[in-house]
């Protein structure tokens, strides 16, 4: 028996793991000028031209939605501009979320 992925489940890249030691910094102030790390990420894995899927806290005092922009560094990359496609709490204030890079 094959088993297909319903073309709306399949990913368009591959992903790759992160090295150990990268980490991801988040950016929604949507300040053009300035990269500001607001948030610390871990990073799950990468598809470098496709996106990234990442877990942090979230503080209490800050909302995210679907369909947001913001700015990510992952490890040594420049900050890209992405947005935010999916997100799931897996305990009390830390997320677990998928960003797609826009270009």
């Amino acid at each position: 028996m094959v088993m297909t992925i319903p073309h709306n489940e399949a990913r368009r890249y591959l992903r790759f793991p992160p090295d150990p030691r990268d980490v991801a910094f988040l950016d929604f102030s949507q300040k053009k000028d300035k990269f500001t790390e607001e948030l610390a990420a871990i990073v799950v894995d990468v598809a470098p031209k496709g996106g990234c899927s990442l877990v942090f806290r979230l503080p209490k005092e800050m909302q995210i939605a679907e369909g947001q922009r913001c700015r990510i560094k992952v490890g040594d990359m420049l900050p890209l501009m992405a947005e935010l496609v999916w997100k799931k709490e897996i305990d009390k204030d830390i997320y677990r979320c998928g960003f797609m890079f826009l270009h």
